[in-house]
């Protein structure tokens, strides 16, 4: 077994003060390689948290608490049909977010202008999906041009919340799994979700990116939980 330490700057906030689900589970990826992460508690950023390296499941701890764990399993990747640009951005015109946030502090799709770093995603309906278009800034990207794919995968993340209905039932991220291909600042690209099924308490998402020529460039699945309204972030 092996040790690492990583941290989650304070710019990739998801709730306030809790790093974004999909940024951390790109982080991982990063140290650990393909993985499907389980959150399991809130992650806290621009603290020191201790990766635990093993063969099955890698282990990440928050002060002694374990907090999340990745295994080396991704399963099969469903790619959703895309939509073209101008209904994507005319989706964006309804984005639910807008009107009212769970986590307005949300780097990835919240709504408060204070924010360190914000994409300004804005998933909205398209028919039965959610549809949204991203052109990366390059002050995302490295010397490059190449945007960090722990961001695609936040990207990747926030669409499939919101084929939900986080407003008015909150939830949280639980698991998530992704796969993305190279990024540049300043492509634009189309990213749509969708609800699998709903069982009880949880819901299997499904997350899809289109680069401007319709090459495929990530998916995602995800689990997300309902919680209630004074529960953990996402």
């Amino acid at each position: 077994m092996s040790t690492a330490l990583i941290t989650v700057p304070m710019r990739y906030t998801g709730p306030p003060g809790q790093a974004h689900g999909g940024y951390l589970a790109g982080l991982l990826v990063d140290h650990v390689g393909d993985a499907t992460v389980t959150l399991l508690e809130p992650v806290p950023t621009g603290v020191p948290l201790t990766l635990e390296r093993d063969p099955r499941r890698d282990r990440l701890y928050a002060n002694g608490e374990l907090v999340a764990t990745a295994t080396h399993r991704v399963p099969p990747m469903v790619r959703v049909p895309p939509v073209g640009a101008q209904e994507a951005m005319a989706a964006q015109e309804r984005f639910a977010g807008c009107a009212a946030h769970p986590f307005p502090s949300c780097f990835v799709c919240g709504t408060d202008e204070k924010r360190p770093l914000s994409l300004d995603i804005a998933p909205g309906p398209v028919g039965g999906l959610v549809a949204c278009t991203w052109t990366p800034d390059p002050v995302l990207a490295s010397e490059d041009g190449v945007v960090p794919p722990a961001i695609v995968r936040a990207v990747l993340d926030c669409p499939g919340g919101w084929t939900l209905d986080p407003v008015a039932e909150p939830m949280v991220l639980s698991t998530f799994a992704a796969k993305v291909a190279m990024v540049r600042a300043g492509e634009r690209h189309v990213v749509v979700a969708v609800a699998e099924r709903r069982h009880g308490r949880m819901a299997v998402v499904h997350t899809t990116m289109y680069g401007s020529d319709g090459r495929w460039t990530g998916g995602a699945r995800a689990t997300w939980l309902a919680v209630d309204a004074g529960g953990r972030g996402e």
